[in-house]
């Protein structure tokens, strides 16, 4: 048995996205509209503590039993490995979300019909981009515990 792997938002990795994109908004409207400078400055901190306070925590752990994750629309999910038809990426940097694709079939296990009865087939899109330790480490711990047809479509 292996010990779970844990993966958590990093509010480093966060502001890195956020900080930037925010000057950008803040300078191109200061441009259009010709706003005082201190405006400027008060607004872009009102705007990096909105974008800081409307975090979204997601947790990911890769453990024996399945995928525990923690996500601002899906609340608590835990998908077993059965489950778990196949992993895809996409996107780019920060913006990376992995879709986990569950099977649509049973196959007379309790776990799979339990999960499949109260979600269906519709995959959970997670997003993946400013998480530690980071995607490698991620993949790693994926290829770890899929079936290998599905560990061997990871990218």
């Amino acid at each position: 048995m292996s010990d779970p792997v844990v993966f958590r938002s990093s509010l480093a990795r966060e502001l890195a996205v956020t900080v930037p994109i925010t000057v950008l908004v803040c300078t191109a409207f200061w441009l259009i509209t010709d706003l005082p400078l201190p405006g400027l400055i008060g607004g872009l901190m009102a705007a990096q503590a909105g974008l800081l306070g409307s975090r979204r925590q997601v947790r990911i752990t890769v453990s024996p039993a399945g995928l525990d994750l923690r996500l601002p629309k899906y609340g608590e999910l835990r998908v077993p490995w059965g489950v778990i038809g196949a992993v895809r990426f996409r996107g780019w940097g920060p913006f990376t979300r992995m879709r986990v694709i569950p099977t649509d079939r049973a196959d007379g296990d309790p776990a799979k019909s339990a999960y499949l009865k109260g979600r269906g087939a519709e995959p959970v899109v997670v997003p993946i981009g400013t998480l530690v330790p980071g995607r490698a480490a991620l993949t790693a711990a994926l290829a770890r515990h899929l079936p290998p047809d599905a560990a061997a479509q990871l990218r």
